[in-house]
């Protein structure tokens, strides 16, 4: 396999376990109505990016640092049982990474490519060890999933009815979105921070749009995120288009087809 021939490849790699995985986490985000926890987990991670880059820090250890902070406050909030669901707690903190992100790209003086690849996500910014942090998170994801699946399927369904049985459903929360923030991370470059929460929403829907249960729900958005990350990326490549911006849209044409069968298909929901 020649140069352009492994790049090619790491890259597809890397969009289909990419996407793969951030569909999984959106069958529990979108499922707890909770999926704007992902916007502010990734914006937090976008904002340690613009502080790695002002104080010249590692950009993935940074992001994933303010990621994980994010991850523990809204496991905490969530925890106490603080509201959420008006969406307001979660807007405030919305509101101050993107103050936060937008201050520091005010501040930089230089070459602004890098800082606009945290929001837009590019093939360039793709590399072997991106690869291989993914692949290694996907295989805890499953893990994870594996080991819990009783205390996430209550989380979904009724967080109070797990915590009556007994079950340690807050410490799930925390881990299951400490987890979210490394995947969240580890897939900032090539998606981007304003864009990936379209691969924890739109393949999480269209899954449960059409599936039967929770397994199928779960096998479907996956494949469905894999779909999205994979055609986004060739048609990205092919005519020369933000490969965030493809991967969005795709995952919305997933969507709108789900739809579609669902209406024309009404008894295999």
């Amino acid at each position: 396999m020649n140069f352009w021939g492994n790049i090619w490849f790491l890259i597809t790699a890397a969009a289909i376990i990419g996407g793969g995985s951030i569909g999984s986490l959106g069958v529990y985000m979108v499922g707890m109505r909770l999926s704007f926890i992902g916007i502010v987990i990734s914006h937090a991670a976008m904002a340690g990016g613009v502080l790695a880059y002002l104080l010249g820090l590692p950009v993935f250890l940074t992001s994933l640092g303010t990621a994980l902070l994010a991850a523990l406050v809204l496991g905490w909030l969530l925890n106490h049982e603080i509201h959420m669901e008006s969406d307001v707690m979660l807007g405030i903190l919305f509101s101050l990474m993107m103050g936060l992100i937008f201050l520091g790209m005010g501040i930089v003086r230089d070459d602004m490519t890098p800082l606009l690849g945290l929001m837009w996500g590019s093939l360039l910014f793709v590399k072997a060890q991106d690869l291989a942090i993914m692949v290694f998170l996907s295989f805890i994801l499953v893990g994870f999933l594996l080991l819990f699946h009783k205390e996430m399927k209550s989380i979904v369904f009724s967080r109070t009815l797990g915590i009556v049985c007994g079950l340690p459903v807050n410490l799930v929360t925390i881990i299951f979105l400490v987890l979210s923030a490394g995947i969240i991370t580890a897939n900032l470059n090539m998606i981007g921070g304003l864009l990936i929460y379209s691969l924890l929403s739109c393949p999480a829907a269209s899954a449960y749009t059409i599936g039967k249960n929770m397994r199928a729900i779960l096998i479907l958005s996956s494949i469905f995120g894999m779909l999205s990350a994979g055609v986004g990326l060739a048609v990205s490549f092919g005519f020369d288009l933000p490969t965030g911006a493809c991967i969005t849209l795709t995952s919305v044409f997933i969507y709108g087809m789900a739809l579609l069968w669902r209406k024309f298909n009404p008894g295999d929901g």
